[in-house]
């Protein structure tokens, strides 16, 4: 059985990962906000932040932004969710 995760309520959600954005949960989070949605990967490292961009090509998803930043200073707006 293939994991479809549902919708966020809002059009326009968008949602951050905070964690090694390489990993499947910013992919995760693109197909759950939607295409009006968009996910953020932020990590410290340009290494994982290119592996994190050839990670989301191959898989096709498009609405996801991957940021260099730290924890303690998240280069993001306030409404923006982390996770």
């Amino acid at each position: 059985m293939a994991f479809r995760p549902q919708s966020l309520t809002s059009a326009r959600e968008r949602s951050c990962s905070t964690s090694a954005p390489a990993r499947a949960d910013v992919l995760i989070s693109a197909h759950r906000v939607g295409a009006t949605g968009k996910a953020i990967g932020i990590d410290m490292t340009d290494e994982m932040l290119d592996l994190a961009r050839r990670n989301a090509a191959a898989a096709g998803v498009d609405n996801v932004e991957f940021v260099k930043g730290y924890l303690e200073e998240l280069p993001l707006a306030d409404e923006v969710s982390t996770s």
